[in-house]
């Protein structure tokens, strides 16, 4: 398969998760991006790509809504600060993940991350409390909720998704 195809294939809805997989370990870092990026990519695979050398397939895997939150939160501390300002300027990402960024050393970071959580304020997310939600966010969220009041969100507010 030459490249072109091989970068298509990587971004299909419908392409199998075992070429995935073969894709992801591409030596070519845009066709690991492109892996990374599709949504249809197994959670498994994310988890492995989150900690590629390249910090674009690790800026890739934070921008898929698919990621899980364990790996959201891995590269909310990621060492590269493209991979955390990238995450810090995503609205669609978890509540915890933007207070977690508005805390970050950089201030770049941190700046960005309070800009989005303001944003967020002004729109309307679902994403503080689901069903599948493990039950330690509950207290995550009780801890929280003078910083959600700081900067304006109702911690209460049930929020509709991205």
């Amino acid at each position: 398969m030459d490249e072109k195809n091989t970068y298509i294939r990587a971004g299909r809805y419908d392409t199998p998760a075992t070429e995935l997989f073969h894709l992801s370990q591409n030596p070519s870092s845009r066709i690991r991006v492109r892996v990374a990026e599709n949504q249809a990519t197994p959670q498994v695979l994310l988890e492995e790509l989150s900690t590629d050398s390249n910090e674009d397939v690790r800026i890739a895997v934070g921008g898929n809504p698919s990621i899980p939150f364990h790996v959201l939160m891995r590269l909310a501390f990621d060492e590269h600060v493209d991979v955390r300002f990238s995450l810090a300027e995503n609205h669609c990402i978890n509540i915890l993940a933007l207070l977690c960024l508005a805390g970050d050393e950089n201030p770049f970071v941190s700046q960005r991350a309070l800009k989005t959580l303001q944003r967020v304020a002004l729109g309307r997310r679902s994403d503080l409390k689901r069903k599948d939600d493990s039950p330690d966010l509950t207290v995550k969220m009780k801890q929280a909720n003078p910083k959600l009041r700081s900067l304006g969100l109702n911690p209460r507010a049930v929020y509709p998704a991205c």
